[in-house]
């Protein structure tokens, strides 16, 4: 899924005080830069280091997930019921918190240990048809993710108005799109360019994962501009959720897309 999260609205409202626990003293949110309060305010390290907090706990579950993938004989015979479950709690936190930034610190873990959960399951099943490619899409989304932060913070790349447009209407039609494909799934079809290793295919992969890629850029450089702009500390860990949420989904794409091109050997 694409990051449905950050936006400048819900930093507005933290800033301004009235985002409820842990909301900041608008007196010190909004004096000059010189004489606010430092260590109470959002920077970009401690949001880096709460995401990786919630990455550790999410790969912890995702051991869990992996292991309820039940395989005989180079097959799977037993996916985990459950899972649809995780995926309506995910959304159930994810919808929470973006309602209520500053309880990420308690949200964004709980979301993380049922993303792991899922994202664990559905990586052994990956694995099985094609040995190692977990390991190969974890190493490539810690690359793009690596590549993104440095381009963020040395200016390679702008972050522009129009480049947010742009990336924001294409991730909700890519959001649009695979919608009407669960849809379409339970009547017992699919939508052939999400999953088919057609070149046409593999082309659509590879758009995605790369619009996952520049969503990650533009989350980065969202967490910088507001920890510049003083936004409270307890913004950290929902800037970390979000962070979260948009590595989870440039992941699933790049397996996707790795499996696609292992399916043409």
């Amino acid at each position: 899924m694409a990051n449905p999260v950050l936006n400048e609205k819900t930093f507005n409202a933290a800033r301004a005080g009235s985002g409820g626990w842990a909301a900041p003293d608008p007196s010190v949110a909004y004096a000059p830069a010189s004489v606010r309060e430092k260590t109470n305010e959002m920077t970009v390290n401690g949001t880096l280091g709460a995401t990786a907090i919630l990455l550790a706990i999410l790969f912890t579950t995702g051991i869990v997930g992996w292991r309820q993938v039940h395989v005989s004989r180079g097959e799977v015979t037993s996916f985990p019921t459950w899972t649809l479950i995780g995926i309506i709690g995910a959304i159930a936190i994810a919808w929470i918190t973006s309602s209520r930034p500053q309880i990420a610190r308690i949200t964004g873990p709980i979301y993380a240990a049922l993303e792991g959960l899922i994202v664990g399951a559905i990586s052994h099943v990956y694995n099985v048809r094609f040995s190692g490619i977990v390991v190969q899409a974890v190493g490539a989304t810690v690359a793009v993710a690596a590549v993104m932060l440095v381009v963020q913070r040395t200016g390679i790349i702008k972050v522009t108005d129009r480049m947010r447009r742009t990336v924001m209407i294409a991730t909700l039609g890519v959001m649009l799109l695979y919608g009407v494909s669960i849809i379409i799934h339970l009547f017992g079809a699919s939508v052939p360019i999400i999953n088919d290793a057609t070149p046409i295919g593999i082309l659509f992969s590879v758009l995605v994962a790369g619009l996952a890629a520049f969503r990650l850029l533009i989350d980065i450089d969202f967490i910088d501009r507001q920890a510049k702009a003083g936004a409270p500390k307890s913004m950290e860990w929902y800037g970390a959720f979000a962070l979260t949420v948009t590595l989870v989904w440039l992941y699933l794409e790049i397996l996707r897309l790795l499996s696609k091109l292992q399916s043409r050997r």
